[in-house]
């Protein structure tokens, strides 16, 4: 079958096209029998990786979780207000004030 440029077809050459192809396909014969499971077992093609899982896999997923968790806690507006407190004053060295320096400047 000659290549066929789809972007310049009207809706009908489009359908015969089409019923074409699947003439053509349905002309195919199909592998039977054995040959039909090994022609299905190269579509689907290698083995995925076998996992090793462990129960100690358990325990440090449950570890991760927590920190996550913790991480996620909603802070208060007094800790939130003391951590911006404490980035201010540790950005003030004697260097940064003699440069005349601000925490706010990119």
């Amino acid at each position: 079958m000659k290549p066929i440029d789809y972007d310049l077809l009207t809706v009908d050459q489009f359908k015969a096209a089409i019923a074409e192809l699947n003439r053509e396909a349905e002309s195919i014969p199909l592998p039977e029998g054995e040959e039909f499971f090994e022609a299905l077992e190269d579509f689907r093609g290698p083995e995925p990786q076998a996992l090793d899982y462990t129960p100690k896999q358990d325990a440090e997923y449950a570890a991760w979780k927590a920190k996550r968790r913790a991480k996620a806690k909603v802070e208060t507006l007094e800790e939130r207000k003391a951590k911006a407190k404490a980035k201010v004053m540790a950005f003030y060295t004697d260097e940064a004030i003699a440069n005349e320096l601000s925490p706010f400047d990119d």
